[in-house]
């Protein structure tokens, strides 16, 4: 009998996480050390914003500079890597800023406020790499935390003893007060965000003086008469407070705490409504009351007035945007009745940096939004930060209460916002590399590497998605660091474990049966996949929407400045190329995902794919150009021959940047395949925007953009599969195995055509049947009720290669634990996505899309098993039954055919919808159905998984 050594579990109490940085704080007389006091009398200086200098400086921007020069010396004499955070979402927004100044009015203003971004990125960056050394972070909250209690307590002095000055009151004003900040408003968000930070950091220490520092700080937040200051308090104290029901009681808990104060603010509401509450508090005759809640329904007027100016500016300037702070000063010009700066960051990324601004402050809030999400998933108080930030949860609140306000302010003004930001990076982050190495963490520099005894598991995270320990590079031949000596193993039956087993015997092909063909006598699978968790979902996820917003933005370009015309030949252009491509290659992608993931080291694999995806781009482009004419008879009646034969460029752009993309899904570099969701979309603009500039319109414009960003988009998938080592260790490729990829890809490519026909064939037939107005409602449901498959889409993508790497047994045990947690998943959902339709679809189309309403609410009945559908999909494919998970596919489009020919001409949107939703349900239901069987018959076979393959296969 064989028994196996089991390693000792941690003591309940034991964490491999350092509790504090190693090392003492920089030394003095250092570049280090200077850029830390220079860094931490910023803190300090925050409010003093009093008097202004040119081009809106402060006497606090002193202090910011002397830290950015000083760390710069430092930076430049370290020699450590250094990081800079937000460098995407604010290269994006600087670059629409940068177009839509110099084609605005204003290029002088908006390079003003160009280069202050860019002086906030550096600070940012600065921080950042900063905070990350020893004790820095701590002093540096430390820092802002009692300046701003000490600035608190000047404040209400001078409001007791009525010291002008100090009190900072303006005519304009009224009474407020608003010390040197220039701005109420402003005012109003440094004290909340003081609190928040005095939460976190626990300064002052002693519970006394911390309780005297929040009565103070409240005290001069009263003062301000902010009613958004009082929503941002609310909101930052709910969040800390649902916070730590979380940790204490659970999600469950947490929830219902949120869901309870909201439905006692709503009875309150009822109540008492809010008209009530104004009229009283104008009427009280207290200044207190009539400056804040008094005026409120004044300020909400206002702030509607200035957004419909704002995009009547938007409107009368062109797509590109006005430029970056340009508002106020063409509202002035243009002689509009309220001409102030726009009191929205988002609805000014828009209007002054045009759709790159939009795309730039979504991805930055999406980067908040993921580094917050590790910072909360950490246990507070411990690890390298936690005596310097216990209560991390704090610094979060605050980050999304100006998030929250910059729906009504531009927060992105105040400089306190980024060092939230840098705050929460470097928490998400972690401390630098080389202070980790000296503390244990990983081996320094020269030294033997060790490996470290694995941490314990949360227990309050799901075992489901749970991401396993890091793996290797993707493709990588680099051999491992060589583990620490072992002791020699004792003789069997000893009780001991056995003697190593002899590496398996070479075939007469040369193959081990690790590397046998799947379906082979004694094919052996890759070990279960490294990463593929619930991580990957939701960067996954993110990556897929913003995907998605980058082609509603350039979809709303093209229709903006080209006419619905070229609308309709651009989407066609992006389908065509990409569905020519996929069917040549006989469904490349998704056999090249399964097959990295089940066989990656199988050296005659990745020559073998690389061939055939060479094979494909040369006979796609051939068959794109032999079917020109057809193509300019049927559906490009106005364009040019020699345009629509260019356009084969694409078949090889848009086959190898998918291709790519599924070559990093399969080896499990998730990073890479966000990376080429994103660029593949993203980097139509720029090339749009350029052939623009030189001159091209129409049609001409946005094949051009297509071609460019094509190209830049495949040298993205490319070089990241060089970076990877894809390249590395090649064989030669084999017919044998260039037919085995072709034959399973076919059948794989098979459901997603099938798949496309589901979702699409209702638009054929009631464009045809009914018109292309009610085709216009259907598909604004259609549409919005779709946002449902984002969530199953990331998990499908992430489960695919996961469980390609599993055994068939483990991978259907996988499956059947997952399958009612991703079906519980888009059921929650549901609601949520149905009432946003509900509120949203007649505000953003207007009342003339009302009637999209109850599509888009019967499309969610079917979408909402959509969480099932995934991990069905994923394990059947996954397991090497393309066809049986195209036959699950192929019954939906059935009941698709059927019931859209029944109910469609009587009643027109709505039986396009239940005949879709049905088709969902039966699709999900046969998915679900015959994934259960597969994964029955693995659970219950006596033999091996991989004994029995060719019998499966024979059956399919």
């Amino acid at each position: 009998m064989t028994t196996t050594a089991l390693l000792p579990r941690p003591a309940p109490d034991a964490s491999p996480e350092p509790e504090a940085l190693p090392a003492a704080a920089p030394k003095r007389g250092t570049s280090e050390r200077a850029a830390v006091v220079a860094a931490s009398l910023a803190m300090v200086f925050q409010p003093i914003l009093q008097p202004t200098g040119p081009g809106h400086t402060s006497p606090v921007d002193l202090f910011t500079l002397a830290t950015l020069l000083f760390t710069g010396v430092w930076a430049a004499t370290c020699g450590r890597r250094l990081g800079a955070p937000y460098v995407l979402p604010m290269s994006l927004l600087i670059i629409g800023g940068g177009i839509a100044g110099l084609a605005g009015p204003l290029p002088g203003t908006s390079l003003l406020q160009l280069v202050q971004d860019l002086v906030l990125i550096a600070w940012t960056a600065a921080l950042f790499n900063l905070a990350r050394r020893p004790h820095a972070l701590g002093t540096l909250t430390a820092a802002l935390a009692y300046s701003a209690v000490g600035w608190a307590a000047l404040l209400d002095l001078a409001s007791v003893a009525h010291i002008s000055a100090v009190e900072g009151i303006s005519e304009a004003d009224g009474n407020r007060l608003l010390f040197t900040f220039g701005d109420p408003n402003y005012a109003a968000a440094y004290w909340v965000v003081a609190i928040l930070v005095v939460y976190a950091t626990r300064r002052p220490r002693r519970r006394a003086a911390r309780l005297a520092g929040y009565a103070l700080l409240l005290w001069a937040f009263a003062l301000s008469e902010s009613n958004g200051g009082l929503l941002e308090l609310v909101i930052g104290v709910v969040f800390v407070a649902a916070v730590r029901v979380w940790r204490r009681h659970g999600l469950v808990a947490s929830i219902a705490m949120v869901l309870a104060t909201a439905a006692l603010l709503t009875t309150a509401l009822n109540a008492v409504p809010l008209g009530t509450v104004q009229n009283w508090a104008a009427q009280s005759g207290q200044p207190l009351l009539v400056n804040s809640i008094g005026r409120s329904d004044n300020s909400t007027s206002q702030r509607g007035t200035l957004i419909s100016e704002s995009m009547q500016l938007y409107y009368s300037n062109g797509v590109l945007g006005t430029g970056p702070r340009t508002t106020k000063q063409l509202l002035t010009d243009r002689q509009y009745p309220y001409a102030k700066e726009a009191h929205d960051d988002y609805l000014a990324a828009l209007t002054e940096r045009g759709p790159l601004g939009v795309i730039g402050i979504v991805t930055l809030v999406l980067a908040g939004v993921m580094r917050s999400g590790r910072v909360l998933r950490a246990p507070p108080g411990r690890g390298a930060f936690g005596a310097q930030v216990p209560r991390p949860a704090g610094l979060v609140a605050a980050l999304l209460a100006m998030a929250v306000a910059g729906a009504y302010y531009q927060v992105l003004h105040f400089r306190f916002v980024w060092i939230l930001l840098a705050f929460v990076a470097v928490l998400a982050a972690g401390p630098a590399r080389e202070l980790v190495a000296r503390s244990g963490r990983f081996p320094a520099p020269g030294a033997a590497p060790t490996r470290p005894s694995p941490p314990p598991a949360p227990p309050f995270r799901s075992a489901a998605l749970r991401p396993a320990p890091p793996a290797p590079a993707p493709f990588s031949s680099v051999p491992s660091p060589p583990s620490p000596p072992r002791p020699a193993a004792p003789p069997p039956g000893a009780g001991g474990r056995p003697p190593a087993a002899p590496p398996p015997p070479t075939t007469l092909s040369g193959l081990s049966p690790a590397l046998r063909a799947p379906g082979s006598p004694g094919h052996r699978r890759a070990p279960g996949p490294t990463g593929l968790g619930r991580r990957s979902v939701v960067t996954n996820l993110a990556a897929q929407g913003v995907a998605l917003l980058v082609v509603s933005v350039a979809s709303l370009l093209v229709a903006r400045l080209s006419g619905a015309a070229v609308l309709g030949q651009y989407t066609l252009l992006r389908v065509l190329p990409w569905l020519v491509g996929v069917v040549v290659s006989c469904g490349l992608p998704v056999a090249s995902t399964y097959f990295l993931a089940a066989r990656p080291d199988d050296r005659r694999l990745r020559p073998t794919l690389a061939v055939l995806a060479a094979a494909g781009a040369v006979l796609g482009t051939a068959l794109w150009l032999v079917l020109t004419p057809l193509l300019q008879r049927v559906l490009f009646a106005g364009l040019p021959k020699t345009l629509i034969a260019l356009m084969g460029v694409t078949v090889v752009t848009q086959l190898l940047t998918v291709w790519g993309k599924a070559c990093c899904q399969g080896s499990g570099d998730m990073r890479g395949a966000n990376l080429v969701i994103v660029c593949e979309e993203l980097l139509f603009l720029p090339a749009y925007a350029g052939a623009l500039a030189l001159g091209l319109h129409g049609i001409e414009a946005v094949a051009a953009g297509m071609v460019g960003g094509g190209l830049a988009a495949t040298v993205t998938a490319l070089t990241r599969l060089a970076l990877t080592g894809f390249g590395r260790g090649w064989a030669r490729p084999t017919r044998e195995m260039a037919g085995e990829v072709l034959r399973y890809g076919a059948r794989g490519q098979l459901g997603n055509v099938l798949m496309l026909v589901n979702l699409r064939l209702d638009f054929v037939v009631l464009g045809a049947l009914a018109g292309p107005a009610v085709l216009g409602v259907y598909a604004v449901a259609s549409k919005f009720a779709e946002l449902m498959r984002l969530p199953a889409a990331a998990l499908n993508y992430v489960l695919y290669p996961r469980f390609a790497r599993q055994e068939p047994r483990e991978a259907s045990a996988d499956a059947r634990r997952l399958l009612p947690r991703a079906l519980a998943g888009t059921l929650l959902l549901t609601p949520v996505v149905a009432g946003a339709a509900v509120l949203a679809l007649p505000v953003l189309y207007g009342r003339a899309f009302h009637g999209a309403v109850l599509p888009a609410l019967i499309l969610l009945v079917g979408l909402a098993v959509e969480g099932a559908a995934a991990v069905s999909s994923a394990h059947l494919c996954g397991v090497g039954r393309p066809g049986a998970n195209s036959l699950g596919m192929g019954a939906g489009v059935v009941i698709t055919v059927v019931l859209d020919i029944l109910l469609i001409p009587r009643h027109g949107a709505v039986g396009a919808a239940v005949a879709s939703s049905v088709a969902y349900l039966v699709t999900t239901s046969m998915l679900t159905t015959i994934s259960h069987a597969v994964a029955r018959r693995a659970s219950n076979r006596a033999a091996p998984p991989t004994a029995s393959r060719d019998e499966e296969e024979e059956e399919e």
